[in-house]
């Protein structure tokens, strides 16, 4: 497979593999870890809005959505290479039975960080987090 333009074939598709999804958006690359009495998600969100970015609970899982924003596209604009996709996408992760409350979320620099406590009893069944 190759990325192409409208007259020829430039490039190999390996050599995007490590940057796009089979579905062609960009994937959420995070890390999870312990900082010391709370979990830390941070995930990699660059060129991204903060307003256009969504964070809910639900079922044990933390959900993350990106809602695509319009591109400025240029219709006469004959691209080389396209790696920047503005359709919307989501990842969720596993976090088990927490209380929304205690969920923080930050975003500054194109990532997006959130902590809560490590063990705590479940409250709601669906809440949104509000973004710092």
């Amino acid at each position: 497979m190759y990325v192409t333009t409208k007259n020829n074939s430039m490039f190999p598709y390996y050599f995007f593999r490590d940057f796009l999804n089979e579905d062609r958006t960009l994937p959420m690359r995070s890390d999870m870890y312990l900082d010391g009495d709370n979990y830390r998600i941070d995930v990699e969100l660059p060129g991204v809005k903060k307003e256009n970015i969504d964070i809910n609970y639900e079922d044990e899982y933390l959900t993350v959505q990106v809602k695509a924003e319009n591109a400025d596209e240029k219709k006469d604009t004959e691209y080389l290479v396209r790696e920047r996709c503005y359709a919307s996408t989501s990842r969720s992760f596993h976090v088990g039975e927490i209380d929304e409350k205690t969920i923080d979320a930050s975003f500054q620099d194109g990532v997006l960080t959130i902590k809560f406590p490590k063990e705590q009893p479940k409250t709601e069944v669906s809440h949104r987090i509000a973004i710092q």
